[in-house]
């Protein structure tokens, strides 16, 4: 049976998807999003009265991370550090690291350092924000046939949600740009979820 073009361009998509079972990882953010929602209203369903938002806030978290990388297939797989201090209620800075690397036997690997200001809104327990990073990318080639570093750019989108007073999960989207990548710029796409502890 032939295929139409729909047809044939949504398995195609699906095919490219990181989630098994998913045709898109923004079905997967969302289905993260709400779980951390229903968790959170269960965890705070005894709470007499929710936490103050304060003005200072310091937490350091890690996870897993799915990164297109831009360069080959399959997609990469990996972890992510990172540390958060907000110095004022909506605004902060941020370092993120990250280590994607290959499943397959090439040692083919994307190691990235950045660091950045973020805003955040606070709406209850969920806590959307956007950041913008400067910093390097380390680009191992296939076969460590070099190990080269470059100035990058990132533009993130995500949202932390607290599920207990100092655990907060983490979902995140972030694109990369490698701008003195031979021959036209490298664009990496990176997802990411994780948790932190909150101090």
């Amino acid at each position: 049976m032939r295929l139409s073009y729909r047809q044939h361009r949504k398995a195609e998509f699906s095919a490219k998807s990181p989630f098994p079972g998913t045709s898109s990882p923004w079905r997967a953010f969302v289905a993260f999003l709400f779980a951390g929602v229903v968790l959170t209203e269960t965890a705070q369903g005894q709470q007499t009265a929710p936490a103050a938002i304060r003005s200072k806030m310091l937490q350091v978290g890690g996870g897993f991370t799915l990164d297109d990388p831009d360069y080959s297939q399959p997609r990469f797989r990996g972890g992510s550090v990172y540390a958060t201090l907000d110095f004022r209620s909506h605004l902060g800075v941020e370092f993120m690291f990250h280590q994607e690397n290959t499943p397959r036997n090439d040692n083919l690997s994307e190691r990235t350092y950045e660091l950045g200001p973020r805003y955040v809104w606070h709406l209850s327990a969920v806590e959307p924000y956007v950041k913008v990073s400067y910093g390097r990318g380390v680009f191992n080639y296939p076969f460590n046939a070099a190990n080269l570093a470059y100035n990058m750019v990132t533009g993130t989108g995500g949202v932390d949600i607290r599920v207990q007073r100092h655990i907060v999960l983490r979902g995140e989207y972030e694109y990369q740009r490698w701008v003195n990548f031979p021959p036209n710029a490298l664009t990496p796409q990176l997802v990411t979820v994780g948790a932190a502890y909150r101090f």
